[in-house]
């Protein structure tokens, strides 16, 4: 496990390896996309990325999934090197447009929520970045359904030790509702279920050390 740090954040600004293959990789239509321009403009974002993806970065022929991961021109480096598959709704794009330019630039894209997704293969490494518990918390769920077909599970997670929730809308109703955000220790509480050897200090990091304004947290976790 990893949790992301300012002390980690100047180290890497020294190399800013993702900013490189973006602008290697990068071309008009790239930057129509909404993922591929939060990576552009946020060295924090390229921190995280970099190590969330380190083992596929310079290597190849590995049998990926990708859940939520979005797109950057750095996808295209993925489908170049390896067996690449993203599993994303892409609610901040146009299904339309991305259908076209994923056929174009041979990406095995599946357009599903990972709860209604009927997985049959087995990959060597599923990633999941910045999903969960903040996004989607329904870690538990996905932890059971997905770490039996595959090989390693790496995925970044968020959390907030500053009291954070969020006022949404049921889309399936008209109905208002507060969503508190994890903290520290929720988080740890359901990841000790899979790694009792799990350190708690790594959930203690308090707002004003957090990388973003918002005060998050966020660690790397990887699950054989």
């Amino acid at each position: 496990m990893k949790l992301y740090t300012k002390e980690g954040l100047v180290k890497y600004t020294s190399n800013d390896l993702i900013k490189k293959i973006l602008t290697d990789f990068e071309n008009q239509e790239d930057c129509l996309y909404t993922t591929h321009d939060w990576l552009k403009n946020d060295i924090v974002k390229r921190y995280i990325f970099s190590n969330i993806y380190d083992e596929i970065i310079n290597s190849s022929g590995i049998k990926i999934l990708d859940i939520g991961g979005g797109y950057s021109s750095v996808t295209k480096k993925f489908i170049e090197n390896h067996d690449y598959t993203l599993l994303d709704i892409m609610s901040h794009d146009s299904h339309i447009s991305f259908d076209r330019f994923s056929k174009k630039i041979k990406l095995n894209w599946i357009n599903y929520d990972w709860f209604e997704y009927k997985i049959n293969d087995h990959y060597d490494i599923i990633i999941v970045n910045d999903l969960f518990p903040n996004v989607d918390q329904r870690l538990d769920l996905f932890i059971n359904k997905f770490r039996p077909h595959c090989d390693k599970l790496v995925l970044s997670l968020t959390y907030y030790n500053n009291e954070r929730f969020y006022k949404v809308k049921r889309t399936d109703a008209d109905e208002i509702l507060f969503l508190k955000a994890l903290n520290g220790e929720e988080l740890f509480n359901i990841l000790i279920k899979y790694s009792p050897d799990i350190n708690l200090s790594l959930f203690k990091q308090e707002s004003n050390e957090s990388l973003f304004r918002n005060g998050r947290s966020v660690i790397k976790y990887d699950l054989k």
